[in-house]
Order: structure tokens, then C-alpha cells, then sequence
């Protein structure tokens, strides 16, 4: 029996032996690792489960210049509210305070840059990113004013960069004053989920005010283009109807369009089979043509209005032949003084 008993525990010590010690499959931790390190990836990967402790980076010096440089940007949003009712007024302020913002945005990516699992660096990195569109949007913009004092203005790729800015606002704002309130309550790991400010019935008012807000200024940069563009409508747009009128007057012309002259009176026949081709005319402004027997008409894009010319029958020099008359009906002749050119020089 003793035999048998020393035989079993030799087998067994054998075993032991053999196997791996369990203490041999634990991860050594790096020496380049700090414990701060260690913790705040253990905080944030069991941040469901403790919530009675900041990570380590709340407590630095750049922390706190950080939740400074984003109070202010929440006070510089705060005052743009007021400001955005008045585009040209809104833009050049909120220049300003874009560019507040990615030297924050900087300052804050500087360090937390070094703790890539907090949910804050994600709001820093999508933070830069937008801002760094709105500045290089906003930037456009004022080069397109720049040209426009000096040259051509384009107030359509204006009006469409504004609209891209004011969206992509609608994104950057509300990240901005969420990530400020996580700087200053000193809870970075927060969920993005808790509403700008603390009454629900604000917040809903604010969206609406956006909406008032953007509508409000198209329509305004809509107005004021149109009112810009109707001062050069005799030398920059209205030329462009030039070919059409042209071509019209020669069409009817090859047509026997003098077969009923009478001096003085407005064309009579109709040419709309043999001239209809004429319809299909289009330019960059021009939206539209209309000709029908002695009328030409032709609706512009910017500024938003139409011409009218009428073909007369007239002599000149002893020849029979047919010319243009702009018609006081024109509704560009309420906003600029397009029955001022001749229609027959364009």
C-alpha cells in the first residue's frame, strides 16, 4: 500500500510539473506605461460600472485652461444668436469666434490627444474638423466679397456657400456647448445625449429660431443680390439676349415677315412653325425665352425679372425692314433702366 501511495503522488508531482503555472499567462505591464495611464483606461472601460471617479487628466493644468478656452466660445455662440439676424453682421463676428475656437480646439487636442479612449477626445476631434469647415467656408466668403468689391460679384455661389455654413453650424453648435458644460462640470465621459440647455421648452424655441434665422437671411441675401445685380442688369445680363433677338428677327425675315408691311405697326403674322427653334434659348442668367409673333420675351435668373422687345415694321435709309422696341411692359422697367438700351445694338 505505501508503494502504491508514493507511486501516485510521484505521478502527480510529475503533472504539476508539467503544467504551465497560470501566473505565466499574466500581461506584464509595460515600465513605459504610467499609472495614470492604466487608470484612466480602466476608468474608461468600466465607466458603467464606477462613476465616483474623474480620470486622472481632469486634474491637470491644461484641463482647466481648456474648460476656459470653451466658456468663452459658449459666451461668443451666445452673443452670435443675437447677431445672426443680420447675415454680413453674423459673419464677420462669427469669423472671429472660429478662430477662438480652433486655437481651443488646438489647445485641447494637445493633450487629450494622449488618452485616446475618453469619449472627450472624440468630441475634440469631430470639434476641429468642424470648425476647421466653417473657417475655410467662412474664409471663401469673404473672398467672394473681396472679388466683389473689385470685380464680379458671384452672389449665387454666395448665397449657396452660406446656406453650407449655416448647416454645418447646426452640427458644431450644439457639440461645442455640450463639450464646454462636460469641461465644466467635469465629466468628460458624459453620453452627448442630455439636451442644450437644462428646460426642454428652450431648446425647441432655439430650433425654431434657427429655422427663423436661415430663412430669414436667404431671403435677405436673395433681396439684396437682386437688388445689387438689377444696377449692372443694362451692361452685364441684358446683352446676353442679343443672339436671340438676332436670330428671331432674322428668321422672320427669311420668312417673307414684310409681306404685310406697314410703317409704324407691330409685326402681324405669326412665325412660331418656322421660328419656334428660338424657345429653346438659354444662357447662364437667361431662364427662359418666349416669341410669339411680334413679341420676344425672356426671363432672367438674377435679378429676377423678364424683357420684353417688339418687332416693328420700319424703313430705314429707304429700305423696308423690321426693328426692335423694348416694351414699357417689361417688369425689369420697374427695378432698373433696361428700356433705356437699344434692343437692336445688344
Amino acid at each position: 500500500m505505501d508503494d502504491s501511495r508514493e507511486y501516485e503522488n510521484t505521478v502527480n508531482n510529475e503533472e504539476l510539473k508539467k503544467e504551465p503555472s497560470s501566473c505565466n499567462n499574466a500581461p506584464e505591464l509595460s515600465s513605459q506605461n504610467s499609472d495614470d495611464d492604466v487608470i484612466n483606461r480602466l476608468y474608461t472601460e468600466y465607466s458603467d460600472f464606477n462613476k465616483d471617479r474623474f480620470p486622472s487628466f481632469v486634474d491637470t493644468p491644461e484641463f482647466e485652461k481648456s474648460a476656459e478656452d470653451f466658456s468663452r466660445i459658449k459666451r461668443l455662440l451666445y452673443i452670435c444668436f443675437p447677431a445672426s439676424l443680420f447675415f454680413p453682421v453674423f459673419l464677420m463676428f462669427y469669423f472671429y469666434t472660429l478662430t477662438v475656437a480652433l486655437s481651443a480646439d488646438y489647445r485641447a487636442y494637445s493633450f487629450i490627444k494622449n488618452y485616446r479612449t475618453s469619449a472627450l477626445y472624440k468630441d475634440i476631434v469631430k470639434l476641429c474638423l468642424l470648425h476647421l469647415c466653417e473657417f475655410c467656408v467662412s474664409a471663401f466668403m469673404f473672398g467672394l466679397i473681396i472679388h466683389g468689391c473689385f470685380g464680379n460679384f458671384y452672389g449665387k455661389i454666395f448665397i449657396l456657400t452660406g446656406i453650407i455654413l449655416m448647416m454645418i453650424s447646426c452640427f458644431s453648435w450644439p457639440l461645442a456647448l455640450k463639450t464646454s458644460e462636460k469641461f465644466r462640470n467635469r465629466e468628460p465621459e458624459i453620453q452627448q445625449s442630455t439636451p442644450i440647455v437644462s428646460v426642454p421648452k428652450y431648446e425647441l424655441a432655439i430650433k425654431i429660431y434657427g429655422v427663423i434665422i436661415v430663412m430669414f437671411n436667404f431671403f435677405l441675401a436673395v433681396y439684396l443680390y437682386n437688388y445689387y445685380e438689377g444696377l449692372y442688369f443694362n451692361t452685364r445680363y441684358l446683352p446676353e439676349l442679343g443672339p436671340a433677338l438676332r436670330e428671331y428677327r432674322q428668321c422672320v425675315l427669311d420668312n417673307g415677315g414684310l409681306k404685310e408691311f406697314e410703317e409704324g405697326v407691330p409685326l402681324k403674322n405669326s412665325f412660331l412653325t418656322e421660328c419656334g427653334s428660338i424657345n429653346d434659348y438659354r444662357t447662364e442668367n437667361i431662364t427662359g425665352v418666349h416669341a410669339f409673333r411680334e413679341k420676344l420675351s425672356a426671363s432672367f435668373f438674377f435679378p429676377m425679372t423678364s424683357y420684353t422687345a417688339i418687332l416693328f415694321y420700319q424703313t430705314v435709309n429707304g429700305e423696308k425692314t423690321l426693328i426692335w422696341k423694348a416694351s414699357p411692359k417689361s417688369s425689369c422697367a420697374e427695378k432698373t433702366k433696361c428700356l433705356e438700351p437699344d434692343p437692336n445694338l445688344l
